[in-house]
């Protein structure tokens, strides 16, 4: 952001302010690989049931969750 003459912050869209950088591989690298990940998602959104919390749907093999 960046202040004018009267030392006020000049609004800045969001757009603006923050770029956003797109790298394809950057969430395997971070936790893992992908059974990692669908552990990650196992433990998320099961709601002890076998029920995905997020869709109320049975929770996706690993399968049907690779290719989501």
């Amino acid at each position: 952001m960046q202040k004018d003459k009267t030392g006020s912050i000049e609004s800045t869209t969001l757009k603006e302010f923050m770029k956003i950088e797109q790298n394809l591989n950057w969430q395997t690298r971070s936790r893992g690989d992908n059974d990692s990940e669908y552990q990650i998602y196992l433990a998320c959104a099961d709601n002890g049931k076998g029920i995905d919390v997020t869709t109320g749907k049975p929770l996706k093999t690993y399968d049907e969750w690779c290719n989501s």
